[in-house]
């Protein structure tokens, strides 16, 4: 064995490796952990002032040992391009951002005024930028959103996934990435539905919080919790909420909000979305006077049709519901007439929810004709059922309008 070890010191690599060894070690122990060097966001929000563009980041401090430490941290920077922008907050930060945890990049309305792909550019050239970042629509300001958003609870990106995930799965609104909002602009029909976010006031006992001051080029906040829901400015705290909203986006620009009854239709057409109420309101029959009855989806079945009629496209639904009374409104009753209706259901009901359902389809496609955005997918449907006819539609017609002669 010694003989073995004493071969090994004959040998000049080992001479060299060891030396390697010794000039590196003491450089390595004491080098700064790359979380030291790095921002973690974990949100982006993007406004439009005077003409600069503002982006806020929602970054996570990791500790030396790799934990989170008990706080968010919100800092703002601005430029006349968005690549400037991020390029201040770096400079301002002294860290590297950091995109590979990115969930949401949250886009106010003024930005959403214009094409906003010119927008997300430095975002889809960018590297680091996770495939799974989805897109939100902040009516206001979405620094705000984020700050106080922040400000109210440690994991305000996870309450900002739970609801959008829902939205996902149980109404139309779709949780969109940067990725699929691009398929879909880039698609025949250029329209997507983006979710929208905003913030709730509450009034709160407690608030720990402190924050910096914003500069043109640059400012931080750093906000440590104490406790969930409070927020910086005293007796007041913010909370997300949806309420199912969506923003309907042509071509990057942000047309318009969906509409509460469209929002029913959208719910009931979509295969695979249970989650829907339809009301019928001022109803009288036999005891029943002046009453406002609410339904609950239980089970549907939708059937969708795509065909040509003497060269004329038709799209027609056929659709099968269970509901439920969830819910019943009469002035002047006692609780237990009430009571009694718990499954109340007559054919003059069952007429009065289609008429409602069918009222609030022909708004949709209404809507949909007159602001020329295809959220229906209508192009897509034809295209792949009836290519032929539907090729020979569009060369007699404007292709950007081709909603117009379609029937529903």
């Amino acid at each position: 064995m010694r003989g073995n070890v004493n071969k090994v010191f004959r040998y000049k690599t080992f001479y060299v490796i060891l030396a390697i060894i010794l000039f590196f070690l003491p450089t390595t122990l004491y080098m700064p952990s790359q979380a030291q060097s790095r921002a973690i966001v974990t949100a982006i929000g993007i406004d439009k002032l005077d003409g600069m563009y503002e982006v806020t980041l929602a970054m996570i401090t990791p500790k030396n040992s790799g934990q989170v430490a008990g706080g968010n941290m919100v800092d703002s920077g601005t430029g006349s391009s968005v690549s400037i922008a991020m390029q201040n907050l770096s400079i301002n930060l002294g860290k590297v951002i950091g995109l590979q945890h990115c969930s949401f990049i949250i886009i106010s309305d003024e930005v959403f005024k214009e094409d906003v792909t010119g927008v997300l550019d430095y975002f889809i050239r960018s590297n680091t930028l996770t495939a799974d970042a989805h897109l939100v629509n902040c009516p206001d300001s979405s620094k705000e959103l984020i700050k106080e958003g922040a400000s109210a609870s440690e994991s305000s990106v996870a309450t900002m996934n739970d609801i959008v995930q829902f939205n996902n799965d149980y109404l139309y609104s779709e949780a969109v990435t940067i990725y699929e909002f691009y398929n879909r602009y880039l698609s025949p029909s250029g329209s997507v539905f983006v979710p929208i976010l905003e913030l709730k006031s509450e009034s709160s006992s407690s608030s720990t919080s402190s924050s910096g001051d914003d500069s043109n080029s640059g400012s931080s906040n750093t906000i440590n919790n104490g406790s969930n829901n409070s927020t910086s400015g005293g007796d007041n705290s913010s909370k997300y909420q949806s309420n199912g909203k969506c923003a309907i986006i042509k071509k990057g620009v942000k047309v318009r909000e969906v509409s509460e009854n469209e929002r029913v239709a959208l719910n009931i057409l979509n295969e695979g979305k249970g989650n829907s109420v339809i009301s019928v309101h001022d109803f009288s029959e036999g005891s029943i006077e002046n009453a406002d009855m609410y339904y609950q989806l239980v089970e549907k079945s939708v059937g969708r049709k795509n065909y040509f009629e003497n060269g004329v496209p038709k799209v027609t639904f056929k659709i099968r519901l269970l509901v439920k009374l969830d819910e019943i409104h009469m002035e002047g009753v006692e609780t237990k007439e009430v009571s009694a209706l718990t499954s109340y259901m007559s054919s003059k009901v069952e007429n009065k929810l289609k008429e409602n359902l069918h009222n609030y389809v022909m708004e949709l496609v209404d809507n949909m004709k007159k602001d020329n955005a295809d959220i229906l997918f209508v192009y897509d449907n034809l295209n792949r059922f009836k290519n032929k006819e539907f090729k020979k539609y569009l060369n007699n017609i404007s292709q950007d309008n081709y909603l117009e002669g379609i029937e529903f």
